[in-house]
């Protein structure tokens, strides 16, 4: 890569259950590695996702930020 080329954003992994939400963030680390940067689960109350569809919009999503915080993502 080149000095004046952007430093490849970090790759973001998210895991929608019915139980929970989970986050990965991995970013390069050279030589085609990857290093943890944050990682967290967030526990959702029974009734939010059911069968594999989000029921519960708006409390998935106060879940979601929760954990972004708490997980210390920039992105």
């Amino acid at each position: 890569t080149s000095f004046f080329q952007p430093k490849p954003e970090p790759l973001i992994g998210l895991d929608i259950g019915e139980a929970g939400l989970g986050w990965v963030e991995l970013a390069p680390a050279g030589r085609g590695e990857l290093r943890l940067e944050s990682c967290g689960v967030e526990a959702l109350e029974p009734g939010c996702i059911v069968a594999g569809h989000i029921e519960r919009f708006d409390e998935v999503t106060a879940a979601l930020q929760r954990l972004t915080l708490a997980a210390g993502s920039r992105h």
